[in-house]
């Protein structure tokens, strides 16, 4: 299998610093995540996971989490259609259901299916949804802001009081 990588020149210890001087400086930070990259396995994406919630934890960047997503004439797209890769036709529906933390990847490899990748961030979310209330609960600063968090994403609200 060939292993597609994005690259931003980024490393995880640059980011841990200015995570930490953000924390000193009360700079509330938000972390973007992509799992089901063609390339990725199961490990490589629990990893990913593992790296948001120690940066949750440590640093309280909030996290959102995707599925990456085959947009027309991306290197990703091209990979993907030579490769066999897409789930289904891409079409802007479909795409807008794999950003949607509640949706559906459109990648499957021989990896990961999109299931694969809908049971680990659900999974993660819980687990987020946890950590929240905790923090919560230790400063009404902080009540406020989650709650604030909480109201606009809808995914999470259904995990917190309707366990869907």
């Amino acid at each position: 299998m060939e292993t597609f990588v994005i690259t931003t020149g980024t490393r995880v210890h640059k980011l841990e610093y200015v995570a930490k001087i953000c924390k000193k400086l009360d700079i509330q930070l938000y972390g973007y995540y992509t799992i089901g990259i063609p390339g990725e396995t199961l490990e490589d994406i629990k990893q990913t996971l593992l790296f948001a919630k120690k940066m949750l934890l440590a640093y309280f960047i909030i996290p959102h989490i995707s599925f990456a997503a085959p947009i027309w004439g991306s290197r990703l797209y091209d990979i993907c259609k030579d490769k066999g890769y897409l789930v289904k036709d891409v079409t802007p529906e479909r795409l807008g259901i794999a950003y949607d933390p509640q949706g559906k990847g459109l990648i499957k490899t021989d990896e990961f299916l999109p299931d694969d990748l809908k049971k680990a961030l659900s999974r993660y979310n819980k687990l987020f949804i946890i950590i929240i209330i905790i923090n919560a609960l230790r400063s009404p600063r902080k009540f406020i802001l989650y709650f604030s968090i909480l109201m606009r994403n809808k995914f999470l609200f259904r995990q917190l009081f309707l366990n869907r």
